[in-house]
């Protein structure tokens, strides 16, 4: 701040395109570092909603620090039915509380029997619970978490997978069977083939699989999609190896690493360069 109020200061006697660009410079970090401190204060605060474009820092610090006083344990009850307030007596309580409790008696426990209390699957839905999660799923249970809940061993917040499923996932063609010819993003750019479409798509072509744009020969029907999309974006696609039966499935990769696998470092790496290309987009 103490450089901006320089700057204004200094520009008040004279026009400085140096000092100009500068100001906008400290300015955008300066915006940015209130953003990220926003964040960090509501992920703290664990508040469902926030008024989008006001600085709420103040509110979200009060609502952490009345969270904290809520769940501070300040006395518990003992055997005798006194109350304990010291420190060290509390703490021993907890110890020995939550040891008993997960610690074998060793008494005679009688066997409770579940059998008849649930219904048997039979042998489709037992093979369905065995089969391998979907895409689809793993991106269901992605978006039906609150984005700024608390991080999970990684550190990282539901918005960040949230923010990044666009950005990062890519599908790698197989057979063809699963990826969406025009709707799901599996082009080198990582873009979705029908935002490049020169007119309006109807429901039906949106779902249609890669499969169905390949020849008996095996190479892309070039002429089933040519007439829609821009010319460069013809030469892309032919780029690509088209799908087939003899191939695996088709599966998502990480687009931010060669090996498609996600790490940690990538996606840092990926958003490092979103933010320096496109510094209020995250």
């Amino acid at each position: 701040m103490n450089r901006l109020e320089g700057i204004q200061r200094r520009l008040a006697l004279g026009p400085s395109i140096y000092l100009s660009d500068l100001q906008k410079q400290l300015w955008e970090e300066y915006e940015n570092i209130l953003t990220q401190e926003e964040l960090l204060w509501m992920q703290k605060s664990r508040e469902q909603w926030i008024i989008h474009g006001d600085r709420n820092t103040r509110f979200f610090h009060t609502s952490t620090m009345i969270r904290r006083k809520r769940n501070r344990i300040e006395a518990l009850k003992n055997n005798q039915g006194e109350w304990v307030f010291e420190d060290e007596t509390l703490k021993n309580m907890a110890v020995e509380y939550f040891t008993s409790l997960y610690t074998d008696d060793m008494t005679l426990q009688t066997p409770y029997y579940v059998d008849i209390c649930f219904p048997s699957l039979d042998r489709n839905e037992l093979l369905s619970c065995s089969k391998m999660i979907s895409v689809e799923e793993v991106k269901e249970a992605i978006y039906s978490m609150r984005p700024f809940k608390s991080p999970g061993p990684d550190g990282l917040s539901p918005v960040f997978f949230q923010s990044q499923w666009k950005e990062g996932a890519l599908w790698r063609l197989g057979n063809g069977t699963k990826v969406k010819f025009r709707s799901d993003p599996w082009l080198s750019n990582g873009k979705i083939l029908g935002d490049y479409a020169i007119v309006p798509l109807s429901y039906v072509e949106r779902n249609r699989v890669a499969a169905d744009f390949v020849s008996a020969s095996g190479d892309w029907a070039l002429d089933m999609f040519d007439f829609l999309v821009p010319s460069n974006v013809t030469s892309m696609i032919a780029a690509i190896h088209p799908p087939s039966p003899s191939y695996p499935e088709d599966m998502v990769i990480w687009r931010h690493s060669q090996d498609g696998n996600f790490s940690t470092w990538s996606a840092y790496r990926a958003i490092s360069r979103n933010v320096v290309d496109h510094p209020n987009s995250f």
